[in-house]
């Protein structure tokens, strides 16, 4: 059954082809014949010779000319039939059709591709030459460079920050972005940043026109977003180094506020001396452990830890604020609450936790009280973490370098120091797109 399907579609498309070919010869052969006819008219019996010649050779050439041109359209044309069939889901329709085009040409889908390449080359030209078609009429090809010394001489007070397009100016009701004075731009530009130092969405910004660029590149927003990060360790950029506000606040190490900063840890140990059999070695119970830790910055020098089993996917959304991070329920894990202050030199930051340390308390047997907790005294984690570079990304490492513990409980302060060299891997910064979603206040 399936191979006389096949038979019957194969003498569908040879039919089908052979039509085509009968009808481009037709045109061809009724073109040339109307061709002869203007230039008999037109020449006279002066020119009947080499007419009668031409006609002649025009009878026996066009043939092969016709057969091979209409062969390479056949092909094309199946060739289209086939991206509709399976821009339509009809995928077997499509496989059979495409190899149906290969086999009348095998280079059908490179000279398809090249003349939608040409299609469209064809129509952008068209585009630039017609007035008012694009914007950029008459603008010549211009280098990196002479772009960007164009856009920083673009002068916002002349021509605005964007001009609104007439095709689209009757459809707009109330009032648009271009119709703003330049200083009430530069302040929604300040929530656009908001006050976590969203320079990302400053960087999208400045993508839309020119006007928008000049405005995300205005020294002003760059400095008040590095004094907003290093405060009175800030200093200027001749400091440090750096040509210019923007470049210090790209190069100069610091802590990333748009996402948080994991690290896996696993490792194997052996399971409670009770469960092994001690007869038979095959029976020895093995534990595979396996938890994070996240660390989230804020701008305003406050920060979020928690060490936890539980996956990223459960504990990133209430790492988003403060008070989300609150512990209203024991069974989540609990987030500690502490400050962060960056080193001189800016190479490291020193995280400060407080945590409090409670006690079982036991009740006698005669009392009906449950027993519960009370508080014992706090700690203080003390964490030192060097900022370094991924191949990928700038400051999107942190390196344990030193975490000391220092417990009080009354009078009394102990403090210890934890080795870093075992169970400390390093954190590795991930960009969350929901902390950045709504800005709660401008960047002041």
């Amino acid at each position: 059954m399936e191979d006389d399907r096949k038979f019957v579609a194969s003498d569908v498309e040879r039919a089908m082809e052979l039509q085509m070919f009968r009808e481009r010869w037709k045109e061809e052969l009724d073109r040339d014949k109307e061709n002869a006819n203007v230039e008999m008219n037109a020449g006279g019996n002066a020119h009947e010779t080499s007419l009668s010649e031409r006609m002649a050779a025009s009878s026996l050439t066009p043939v092969h000319e016709i057969a091979s041109r209409s062969k390479v359209e056949i092909a094309a044309e199946i060739f289209r039939e086939g991206i509709t069939e399976e821009r339509s889901g009809r995928h077997y329709e499509a496989v059979r059709l495409y190899r149906r085009a290969i086999q009348l040409d095998p280079d059908i889908e490179f000279k398809f591709e090249k003349s939608v390449d040409l299609k469209r080359k064809a129509k952008t030209r068209v585009a630039r030459e017609v007035p008012g078609v694009a914007d950029d009429e008459g603008v010549e090809e211009l280098s990196v460079e002479e772009l960007l010394e164009s856009l920083m001489g673009y002068n916002l007070y002349e021509s605005g920050t964007c001009q609104i397009d007439n095709a689209f100016a009757a459809s707009v009701n109330g009032t648009h972005i271009s119709a703003l004075p330049c200083e009430i731009v530069q302040y929604l530009t300040t929530w656009v940043v908001s006050s976590e130092v969203d320079m990302l969405s400053l960087e999208q910004l400045a993508l839309v026109c020119r006007g928008f660029y000049r405005i995300a590149r205005d020294d002003a927003i760059w400095r008040m977003a590095c004094y907003r990060i290093w405060g009175v360790l800030c200093g200027k950029p001749e400091d440090h180094h750096y040509g210019g506000w923007r470049e210090m606040l790209q190069m100069r190490p610091q802590v990333r506020f748009n996402g948080v900063y994991i690290s896996r840890i696993s490792y194997v140990r052996p399971g409670e001396s009770s469960y092994i059999d001690h007869e038979s070695s095959q029976n020895q119970a093995w534990y595979s452990v396996h938890y994070y830790r996240f660390f989230r910055f804020f701008a305003d020098g406050t920060v979020l830890y928690c060490n936890t089993p539980d996956e990223p996917l459960i504990l990133v959304p209430r790492l988003r604020s403060r008070q989300s991070a609150q512990n209203k329920d024991q069974q989540h894990a609990y987030i500690l609450f502490g400050h962060y202050t960056l080193s001189p030199d800016g190479s490291s930051v020193v995280v400060f936790l407080k945590r409090d340390v409670f006690r079982e308390e036991y009740a006698p047997r005669h009392y009906r009280t449950r027993r519960g907790k009370k508080l014992d005294g706090h700690e203080t984690l003390t964490i030192e973490l060097v900022i370094r570079d991924t191949r990928e990304r700038l400051h999107a490492r942190l390196d344990w370098r030193r975490y000391t513990i220092t417990r009080s409980v009354g009078q009394v302060e102990t403090e210890s120091t934890v080795d870093v060299n075992q169970h400390f891997p390093s954190c590795y910064f991930s960009r969350v797109k929901s902390y950045t979603a709504h800005s709660e206040l401008p960047l002041i």
